[in-house]
């Protein structure tokens, strides 16, 4: 029992310690928005270049090609997650760019290469009923 409650205290305390960072430091908060802001984004990004990597790949073509293909697709949600990167530091606006477009294009890459490795889903029989006749629906 007394340990319980020493558990909960020491919960409490750490509860109540947050926040007083938030109210002592704002820029916490600002950041854990801004980093919530980049991670929707880049969910984002990653949902168009799966999308665009599924109705362009046709098994055959070049896998970089394709994926340079979707990755030039998705350009706006590629550029909206730069610039919400370039936020928290403007002086690295072209290393930024330049790294987040090489990402972008690895990214649609290795999608090409794992959509071909999955084999595609066949559709299962219908079951049968213990008397040899399908089921009936």
């Amino acid at each position: 029992m007394r340990s319980a409650t020493k558990a909960l205290v020491s919960a409490a305390l750490l509860l109540c310690l947050q926040g007083c960072d938030y109210i002592y430091n704002p820029h916490l908060y600002d950041d854990d928005m801004h980093m919530r802001a980049v991670n929707k984004q880049l969910h984002a990004r990653d949902l168009c270049l799966s999308t665009h990597v599924a109705q362009l790949d046709d098994g055959m073509s070049d896998p970089a090609g394709v994926g340079l293909a979707a990755a030039n697709a998705c350009t706006e949600d590629t550029n909206k997650l730069i610039n919400l990167l370039v936020q928290q530091d403007t002086d690295s606006r072209a290393a930024i760019t330049t790294a987040i477009q090489k990402d972008t294009l690895m990214k649609a890459t290795s999608l090409v290469l794992v959509q071909r490795a999955v084999p595609p889903k066949t559709p299962k029989p219908p079951a049968e009923e213990p008397s040899g006749m399908p089921a009936q629906y």
